[in-house]
């Protein structure tokens, strides 16, 4: 064994295990990486203990025991102070009390409520009277949390030491027990655990061991008190069975028991002020086994950092190794849905879906269809249009107002006739226009069959596509704008002297600039009226021009209004047939976009499959170099363990 203590202080084995770097390696590794909120807080806030325990140089020792363990004479040994008040019936401490080096006697009292008391004594006396007042059980003190003790102690200074006393753990409260486990776990670098050599190891002290300290156990010192109480034939019996019990119910494999008799350090310093135990022992061993303890000390700091180290890099080294399994299986999973879209032939699907959709708008739009023909089939829409033409007519008086009519209204009457047979079809143009809403129907359920044939298949999604629907636009029912009065007239001054032969031809040109086809003949019937009205002037009475003119009227009218009445229909239905059309045009331009979607994510997916790549080289680069670190530490972690007693 090793007895350079210096070799093992807290900065040469921090420096020998390298921990300043690995914790700067660790560091470096969480600001790098993207972490879930949650995980990166807890790496943080242990990163940050463990950054906080490595620069209190300081070694942090607490005392575990029972009550009349005989805590409070060991660590006046220790202190080489008679500072802390040893009885049974008083228990001394109901928080942990924190003993470290300062040129002044004082304490500071810190509440549960977050009060601070701060007080400074001129001797040992008058802060030991206060400390033991307040520490001591009572009400008041239930409430405190701890207490940190300053004091001028050379050995506190020599060994840059703190030691920790604890509430002892066979306390009636459990605050006691909490106040302990948190110091043992926060605080300690280092844990002494009081066997009395009287009553070693009860029941009550080994239950706390095994429920509390298993995490620290390696950490820990079994020291022996009270030997001074029992025979030397039996203390070495006593050590032995301390470390079997140690071994076989802590599973410790190689525990540290050592021996300390506090009356007689104590006698070291005060001869007159301790009475010596039953059985005297020579204060050197137990001052010698004061070493081995602070050099066990030093060490188990160095494991307990390095450990925590080590379990720190374990967490960051699964988070990585998880993730960096999680980007590999995405990108491989990625790059075989590349392939798949690219190998995907949609040919078949979209012209069966052309052909269901265009199915699916003829029956859709039959009703709609259905009503036009209905309206087209009402025969009053032309007889009523005519009638109101003749009606006109009869209501003549003379031959000059039929003239008169014949030349200057009749035209427009047709034209206001006609207008009043559009207004009947232009609502279906309008607002019962059925044929734009079952296009888009059709749409919708285009693209979710779309959606739908992409659901079991391992290729890119179509996702929410936006392609703008372009359709036709439907034109309302109209009939052409006619001026015929001034041919009219221009072709009666020229042929006055031929009314009834010259009046059908010039009558049938205007009637073409009236209405192609169905006009000519309407014309052709005006010009012959107005041969008659020439015949009028030789003999022929108003009655029998209008009855005449009737009789070549009703059938030139009856045609001309029927083909209104066609023609908006035949204009409705080839909108509806031009929506229809639309269906196969926006399909081939669903799939084009949809296309050239694909090929931007396909060029996306191979800049971020060369990122990934590079990014998993780094992965296993930083994982490489977390192993190596790993083993380092484990290296260290071992060298540092204690050795065995002989």
């Amino acid at each position: 064994m090793m007895n350079d203590t210096a070799y093992f202080s807290w900065e040469n084995i921090s420096e020998l295990a390298h921990l300043e770097d690995h914790l700067d390696f660790a560091s470096c590794l969480i600001e790098k990486y993207q972490w879930e909120q949650a995980v990166e807080m807890d790496f943080r806030a242990r990163l940050q203990k463990i950054r906080e325990k490595q620069g209190d140089k300081r070694l942090n020792i607490s005392v575990v025991g029972e009550f009349s363990s005989g805590k409070s004479t060991f660590i006046n040994a220790l202190l080489r102070m008679n500072l802390l008040e040893a009885g049974v019936l008083q228990g001394t401490t109901v928080a942990s009390t924190i003993m470290e080096y300062g040129p002044e006697y004082g304490f500071s009292a810190l509440w549960q409520d977050g009060r601070e008391e701060k007080f400074i004594f001129p001797d040992l006396a008058a802060l030991k009277e206060k400390l033991n007042a307040l520490a001591a059980w009572n009400e008041e003190a239930e409430g405190l949390s701890q207490l940190m003790v300053t004091l001028p102690s050379h050995t506190l200074l020599k060994h840059n030491l703190r030691i920790i006393d604890t509430p002892g753990l066979d306390a009636t409260t459990h605050w006691h027990q909490q106040a302990t486990i948190r110091t043992l776990q926060e605080v300690s670098d280092l844990s002494i655990i009081l066997v009395d050599a009287v009553r070693p190891l009860p029941d009550s002290l080994c239950t706390f061991i095994s429920n509390q300290m298993e995490s620290i156990l390696e950490q820990c010192v079994f020291v022996v008190t009270k030997v001074d109480l029992i025979p030397p034939r039996e203390q070495k019996m006593m050590l032995k069975f301390v470390e079997k019990t140690a071994r076989a119910r802590f599973s410790l494999g190689n525990p540290l028991v050592l021996s300390y008799a506090s009356l007689d350090v104590m006698r070291t310093f005060a001869p007159e002020a301790f009475e010596a135990g039953k059985y005297p022992q020579d204060p050197a061993l137990s001052i010698e086994n004061e070493g081995k303890l602070m050099e066990h000390t030093a060490r188990q700091r160095a494991a307990a950092q390095a450990k925590k180290l080590l379990s720190l890099m374990d967490g960051i080294y699964g988070a990585i190794s998880g993730s960096m399994e999680e980007m590999t299986a995405d990108l491989e999973e990625r790059l075989q849905v590349l392939r798949n879209t690219q190998q995907m032939d949609l040919t078949d699907f979209v012209a069966a879906q052309k052909r269901l959709q265009a199915r699916f708008y003829e029956e859709g739009v039959a009703e709609y269809r259905s009503r036009i023909q209905q309206e087209a089939e009402d025969e009053d829409l032309s007889l009523d249009a005519r009638q109101a033409i003749l009606d006109a007519l009869d209501q003549q008086s003379s031959t000059d107002n039929l003239n008169h009519y014949m030349h200057d209204t009749i035209t427009a009457d047709c034209k206001k006739q006609a207008e009043m047979i559009l207004e009947v079809f232009r609502p279906y143009a309008g607002d019962k226009n059925d044929a734009v809403g079952t296009f888009r129907r059709r749409m919708q359920d285009f693209q979710r069959a779309f959606r739908l044939h992409f659901k079991d298949l391992k290729c890119i999604k179509p996702g929410d596509i936006q392609v703008d629907t372009i359709l036709p636009v439907i034109e309302q029912p109209k009939i052409r704008e006619i001026d015929l009065a001034g041919v009219y007239t221009q072709d009666m001054v020229k042929k006055e002297n031929r009314w009834a032969g010259g009046g059908a031809a010039t009558g049938a040109a205007i009637g073409t600039m009236m209405a192609p086809g169905v006009g000519t003949v309407i014309g052709a019937a005006i010009g012959f009226v107005g041969g008659l009205f020439g015949a009028g002037k030789a003999g022929i009475n108003v009655d029998e021009m209008k009855k005449n003119t009737r009789l070549r009227l009703e059938e030139p009218l009856k045609k001309y209004f029927d083909e209104v009445v066609d023609g908006a229909q035949a204009q409705l239905n080839s909108y509806i047939d031009q929506v229809g059309a639309a269906i196969d045009t926006e399909i081939d331009r669903y799939l084009a976009a949809y296309q050239k979607t694909v090929l931007g994510w396909i060029q996306e997916e191979k800049i971020r499959q060369q990122q990934l790549e590079e990014k998993i080289m780094d992965v296993k680069g930083d994982m490489q170099q977390i192993g190596n670190r790993r083993e380092g530490l484990e290296t260290i972690r071992r060298q540092i363990r204690p050795e065995k007693e002989e």
